[in-house]
């Protein structure tokens, strides 16, 4: 295996609890990233992050899901060029809800927030 390797397998283990219910309700910190790592949510230009069609999808696909979920409170979040981040709150435990992926029509889209 080389240096590189390592670091990156290092860099993508686990930090979740083993014994924790992560269904229960409670306030989350989610990383979501961009398979490889690449930038392709968005671009940085002056300190800012400009979203790319993809990035406006995914911003849109993450304030979804409080419209989508019930149970799904969203407290700050920022999309990335390649990864997302966001504060995601389970009013109530996810037990019995919904776990399969909406098969409806696609949702309008949300307009952007800045500082989301």
């Amino acid at each position: 295996m080389t240096k590189m390797s390592i670091k990156q397998e290092a860099h993508c283990h686990s930090l979740r609890l083993p014994e924790y219910d992560y269904s229960q309700a409670g306030a989350y910190f989610v990383t979501i990233g961009v398979q490889g790592r690449e930038c392709v949510l968005g671009e940085i230009q002056a300190g800012a992050v400009c979203p790319s069609s993809l990035g406006e999808i995914a911003a849109n696909s993450w304030a979804w899901l409080e419209v989508g979920y019930p149970q799904v409170s969203l407290d700050a979040w920022v999309v990335m060029p390649n990864h997302i981040h966001g504060i995601i709150v389970l009013v109530t435990d996810g037990r019995g809800g919904s776990r399969t992926a909406p098969t409806g029509a696609p949702p309008d889209p949300l307009p952007l927030t800045p500082g989301h």
